[in-house]
């Protein structure tokens, strides 16, 4: 099975057009195909030989009952990141994060289908169900309490707050057991779900993070305290048993006695014997790849879950020593893609890549090859048969991909700065390269290319585009820089258009630039004035216009297309909640491409006329979102404010020392981007910490670099 050979290798996945499921997040726009899904992976759930996946936007379902022969059977993507699932039947209840719950009929594992959702308050993490209620881990929301009677209309019908995040569950009984992180082990008598009652609780020393219970005694993964053990015999009463100490972060354990496994971190899967549960003692040691997060025991199997490894299977019938069966991991990306004849290519962010897929069936993209290389592939675009591609601090690099299956590397330059966006038009490749500016090659022979020249521009440079002799160049802070590349020696800035957000791309139509804005959403310019604007949920990472519509990649809002036939009212035309973060945009005939950051996917916009003007609401309270997460360089963290707010986002240790402020000042009305720049920061879980007059919210973010 090739996805064992190397973990940079991308596993393309295919999703079974979802007609049923058009109106589950679209508005006058229709799913094709959704492809490139990626991890991490979080939790797990096995059942009839399967192996239900929480992974990072969406579930994927893997055929494991062969375990030493994992094979993918379907992935199905959703908003929100899924860190939990609960299998229930022909159900999967999934734990989406800061989109709450959604839930999938799985009843033909091959085809997935969507059945409902409930948004929640908090950070929906993991989830249990007894009967028709639904028990969910919603974080800062506290233990939500939600009737399934009937799936596709989920309905809340208790909150219970705990004094703490409620991370995890486990149901016996008329008693939920909860880990409430800083909180310690809450244990909440439900026996009328309506009106939940707190119990007891054990308030430990660390993170209270996962949990199990077997007999009278509950297994509590207590982050960088380790392995606790808590007798609770007396509910009202839990009493202190033992104590496994760790050097990483205990996250979730499993129990079959007299052994414990133990999800590590860093530290991969730890075998404890727990015969003595007061003085627990390690027996054996998987060292997963990346971050162990979770597992789930059948037989003498052991289902892993780790972020980069993905799904790793293990033969534990000798616990001493654990022994890998298989693993499947799903580790691809995309940042951008670019389309010609019939061929996609997509730049693979973190994970490095390019690859190469045939899409002359828009709704079942098969791949062609993937081609390694160095560095954050941020930008791809073709000119005849070289594709060149941004990869940020590895500069640019230029593939051969005449023959798509056998791409071969032509050259790398290395920029000055991070490139950040490509345009070729021969012999010339103009480049924007962040803090570098923008840079002019030679690429009349892309095995060799040539320096000719750069400028320094007022901010760092995000994009590029040209017309006839003028560079317009997105400079985040400074809006458009205009620049005459007439000699490709000396470029000369003719002029700057300041705009009222982040600017991060442009293009031109007629006499007007569009320009996604970030937070600002879209801003139309002519004559250097702002001639009209539209306010976007999300950030407005890219724009492409055809005839007249504007088609937007709005990060957390995803794909929206707007109305601009009249260009000084731009109003709402269409819209679709991609699963991911919608970064780039490519406009293929009647396919709209959106390179999603978690997936790469396809589009129809089948809007007839224009509705209404909808302004975007404002949220009724700050929130805060942070992603990707695990995160290797740079952080994003999304803070939605309601009105003027004086806020403070800080970063600090797990000791509790400030390591950055991010932002400390009075925050408008809407979305807004703050970026975390970690540079020579060493890897670990750090806090990410949002405060204001009336909250204060708080979200764990792992560096791994």
């Amino acid at each position: 099975m090739f996805q064992r050979c190397n973990w940079l290798v991308v596993i393309i996945l295919y999703l079974i057009p979802l007609n049923l499921v058009y109106g589950q997040w679209g508005d006058q726009v229709e799913k094709v195909s959704e492809s490139l899904i990626w991890g991490p992976y979080h939790d797990v759930e096995i059942a009839s030989g399967k192996a239900y996946c929480a992974m990072g936007y969406g579930l994927m379902i893997l055929d494991v009952s062969t375990p030493s022969q994992i094979q993918f059977v379907s992935a199905f993507g959703v908003p929100g990141v899924s860190e939990g699932v609960c299998l229930d039947g022909d159900l999967a209840y999934l734990a989406s994060g800061s989109f709450g719950i959604q839930i999938l009929d799985v009843s033909s594992p091959i085809n997935p289908t969507y059945v409902g959702q409930l948004p929640l308050s908090g950070y929906a993490y993991d989830l249990v169900k007894a009967g028709t209620v639904l028990y969910v881990a919603d974080g800062s929301g506290g233990l939500k309490i939600v009737s399934v009677v009937d799936p596709a209309q989920p309905q809340e019908i208790a909150t219970l707050q705990v004094g703490g995040w409620v991370k995890d569950l486990y149901f016996e009984g008329n008693l939920l057991y909860l880990t409430a992180d800083n909180a310690g082990l809450i244990i909440v008598n439900v026996a009328n779900p309506g009106q939940p009652v707190v119990t007891g609780s054990y308030n430990s020393d660390g993170l209270a993070l996962g949990l199990t219970k077997v007999g009278n005694l509950v297994y509590l993964a207590d982050g960088q305290n380790g392995l606790v053990i808590v007798n609770v015999t007396t509910p009202q009463l839990p009493v202190y048993q033992g104590r496994w100490e760790t050097t990483a972060l205990v996250h979730d354990v499993q129990v079959n006695l007299p052994y414990a496994y133990v999800t590590n971190d860093v530290a991969g899967l730890v075998v404890l014997n727990v015969d003595n549960p007061g003085l627990p003692y390690q027996v054996g040691i998987f060292d997963t790849r990346g971050l162990a997060w979770s597992s789930k025991l059948s037989g003498n199997n052991l289902f892993v879950v780790d972020d980069i490894q993905g799904l790793v299977a293990l033969w534990v019938a000798s616990p001493q020593a654990p022994a890998l069966l298989d693993d499947y991991a799903s580790l691809a990306n995309c940042s951008a893609v670019w389309v010609a004849n019939d061929i996609a290519y997509a730049a693979g962010g973190t994970t490095t890549q390019i690859s190469i897929l045939d899409v002359v069936n828009p709704q079942s993209p098969g791949v062609l090859s993937q081609y390694p290389l160095q560095g954050n592939s941020v930008d791809v675009r073709l000119q005849g048969s070289v594709l060149y591609s941004a990869h940020q601090t590895e500069g640019i690099f230029a593939l051969d991909v005449g023959t798509p299956t056998a791409p071969t590397l032509l050259s790398r330059f290395n920029t000055e700065g991070q490139a950040s966006e490509v345009y070729p038009r021969s012999p010339f490749l103009y480049a924007a390269d962040t803090y570098g500016g923008f840079l002019i090659v030679d690429v009349s022979s892309p095995a060799n290319p040539l320096y000719l020249s750069h400028i320094h521009l007022t901010d760092i440079a995000k994009g590029v585009t040209l017309r006839a002799d003028t560079a317009y160049i997105s400079q985040w802070t400074a809006g458009i820089a205009l620049v005459n590349v007439a000699n490709p020696h000396s470029p000369v800035v003719l002029n700057e258009y300041d705009t009222p957000g982040l600017a991060h791309h442009c293009v031109l139509a007629g006499n007007l630039i569009y320009v996604a804005d970030g937070d600002a959403g879209l801003t139309i310019l002519r004559n250097g004035e702002v001639l009209a604007r539209y306010n976007t949920p999300g950030t407005a990472n890219d724009v492409k216009v055809s005839g007249n519509y504007a088609y937007l990649a709005d990060g957390a809002g995803g794909l929206l297309v707007v109305d601009i036939s009249d260009s000084t009212n731009p109003v709402y035309a269409g819209s679709y909640q991609t699963p991911g973060y919608a970064k780039e945009i490519f406009l293929n005939g009647e396919d709209v491409y959106v390179a999603d950051q978690y997936s790469l996917g396809i589009y129809h916009f089948t809007g007839m006329g224009v509705e209404p003007f909808r302004e975007p609401a404002y949220p009724t309270e700050v929130t805060l979102t942070a992603f990707p997460n695990p995160f290797n360089s740079t952080l994003t963290c999304n803070i939605a404010a309601p009105g003027y707010v004086p806020t403070q986002v800080c970063v600090y240790n797990l000791r509790g020392q400030l390591v950055t402020r991010l932002f400390q000042g009075l925050l408008q009305p809407g979305n807004h981007t703050f970026l975390w720049q970690t540079g020579e920061i060493a890897s670990g879980v750090y806090l990410l910490n949002l405060e204001t007059g009336t909250k204060s919210d708080t979200r764990r973010v792992v560096l791994q670099k």
